[in-house]
């Protein structure tokens, strides 16, 4: 039985970054136990599949490596790091709109709410710095 190609590059991530070990790559990302992620990697006793990880380890990934591109990890399209990673419109309107149909369910998530507000925070700042470029060009 292969694993899940998400669990797949997940696996690459802890490779990248702690050596291929679960408990300091967890404990780098935030989790209170390796075991939540360790499981990914083991078929499920009960019905012999490798469970997918969850909203919680995603988005402790995401927020913690801001470079890891989002539609590389979510969906495996483009490369493994953003500043190697153009994202398509088509792209950017998969993960809008996966956000938007999910809002409720990830807005109670504490990972999301940071990554999103931490999202929400940059853009201000571009918009900030783009109006004062403007305002010297007066």
């Amino acid at each position: 039985m292969n694993l899940p190609v998400l669990n797949t590059r997940v696996q690459m991530l802890i490779e990248h970054y702690a050596r291929g070990r679960i408990k300091p790559f967890s404990e780098e990302i935030g989790l209170k136990s390796p075991q939540k992620l360790n499981r990914i990697f083991h078929p499920d006793p009960r019905n012999n599949q490798y469970p997918i990880p969850s909203i919680d380890i995603v988005l402790a990934i995401l927020n913690h490596f801001e470079e890891v591109s989002e539609a590389w990890l979510l969906k495996g399209k483009g490369p493994m790091f953003k500043e190697d990673a153009v994202m398509s419109p088509k792209d950017v309107d998969a993960v809008a709109d996966y956000v938007l149909l999910h809002e409720r369910e990830l807005m109670e998530n504490d990972h999301f709410r940071v990554w999103y507000h931490n999202i929400e925070l940059k853009a201000e700042n571009r918009l900030l710095r783009s109006m004062e470029r403007e305002d010297r060009k007066r």
